[in-house]
C-alpha cells in the first residue's frame, strides 16, 4: 500500500484537487505514514484548496490511531477555528486519544472550543460538562 501510494506521488499526471489530496493524505495516515499525510494536508493549503469535512474525517482517525497527537490536536484546532461542522464522534476520537497519551489540557481545549465555537444544539459533547467529557475517554 505505501509503495503504491509513493507512486503516486511521484505522478504528475493525477489531477491535483482537493479529492486527490485528501485521498493521499487519508491513504498515508491510514497505513500510518503520518509525515506523509501531513505533506497532503499543508499541499492543499498551498494550491489554495480549503479543507472541507470530509478531509478532517478522513485525516483525524488514522492520525490518532498512528499517535501523532500534536497534528491531531492541530488538525482539530483547525476545525474549529474555521467553523468546519464535523461529526461529533470525530471530535470525541481526538479526546479519548489526548486523554490516552496524558493530554490533558489538550482535551480540555478541545471540549471547551467544541462548547464555545461550534452552534450544535444535538452534540452530546456540547451539553455534557468538560469533566465528563474526559472522564468518558477512561
Amino acid at each position: 500500500m505505501v509503495q503504491f501510494l509513493v507512486e503516486l506521488k511521484g505522478n504528475r499526471r493525477i489531477r491535483r484537487d482537493v479529492f486527490a489530496f485528501t485521498a493521499m493524505a487519508r491513504g498515508f495516515a491510514g497505513v500510518g505514514e503520518v509525515d506523509e499525510a501531513q505533506y497532503w494536508y499543508r499541499s492543499m493549503e498551498m494550491y489554495d484548496f480549503r479543507p472541507m469535512k470530509v478531509v478532517y474525517s478522513s485525516l483525524l482517525p488514522g492520525v490518532c490511531k498512528a499517535g501523532d497527537l500534536k497534528f491531531a490536536f492541530e488538525l482539530c484546532k483547525d476545525i474549529f477555528a474555521k467553523r468546519i461542522l464535523v461529526d461529533e464522534a470525530i471530535v470525541q476520537e481526538v479526546v479519548d486519544a489526548l486523554v490516552k497519551g496524558s493530554k490533558q489540557e489538550e482535551a480540555e481545549e478541545i471540549v471547551e472550543l467544541s462548547r464555545t465555537r461550534m452552534d450544535i444544539s444535538s452534540s452530546s459533547y456540547v451539553s455534557l460538562p468538560k469533566s465528563s467529557l474526559v472522564a468518558e475517554a477512561y
